[in-house]
């Protein structure tokens, strides 16, 4: 089974250095700074590492990568997957709608992916750019791009992978002596001892006055 499983991975690694160079980037900042740097427009390219097994319960987990994108994408994106040896992974990443630039965050469970709800903008020149993904024992969690916190909240509210703690019953319906006024009279209600009807006099005077104030601010007489 070993030998099976680390085949495809061979394969892909030399289909990738088929179409792919070791290249120097356009931008940088010392000469011997280089890395694998795709060939060719609108291609599907991937690479893979095996490493141990390992978990990270009760600690922290960071996924960081560094991407350098020299044209400007119209339609693509980068990707740092961390999956288990066991998924069967037939898609590893996916276009960017033209009109969306953004960091994508996403958890698998159960055989569906789970899109964070809230907006990480990404960095859109030709410059190299660090993204770090921080997942902590307290399910809390934290994205940066170039050190910099993008975005930071909690797996259980900013990901549906929980079941909701609400929803809608179908079957429910308004009951039909249901009264829709918000507020009603307290029959049972009485003015406090301790509180003077002079002074409750006054603000109902003060009250009136903000109010025909307010309504005749937008009227002015030459």
């Amino acid at each position: 089974m070993a030998i099976r499983r680390r085949a495809p991975l061979a394969l892909a690694l030399a289909v990738l250095l088929a179409v792919a160079s070791i290249a120097s980037a356009e931008v940088y900042f010392e000469e011997r700074f280089g890395g694998i740097q795709t060939t060719e427009d609108f291609r599907f390219y991937a690479i893979s590492s095996e490493f141990p097994e390992f978990s990270n319960k009760d600690k922290t987990l960071v996924l960081q990568f560094s991407v350098k994108h020299e044209q400007k994408l119209d339609c693509g994106g980068g990707y740092i997957k961390l999956i288990s040896g066991e998924i069967d992974q037939k898609k590893f990443g996916g276009d960017t709608p033209y009109s969306t630039k953004k960091v994508h965050s996403i958890f698998s469970r159960d055989g569906k992916n789970h899109l964070i709800k809230k907006e990480v903008s990404c960095e859109t020149d030709q410059l190299t750019h660090v993204y770090t993904f921080i997942v902590r024992p307290d399910a809390t969690y934290s994205i940066l791009v170039d050190n910099n916190e993008k975005q930071t909240g909690s797996l259980y509210s900013d990901w549906d992978i929980l079941p909701p703690k609400q929803i809608k019953d179908p079957d429910a319906k308004k009951p039909e002596d249901w009264d829709d006024k918000e507020y009603i009279p307290d029959p049972e209600d009485k003015k406090p001892e301790s509180v003077c009807s002079c002074r409750l006099k006054r603000l109902h005077l003060m009250r009136l006055r903000k109010r025909r104030k307010k309504r005749y601010a937008g009227i002015s007489v030459n």
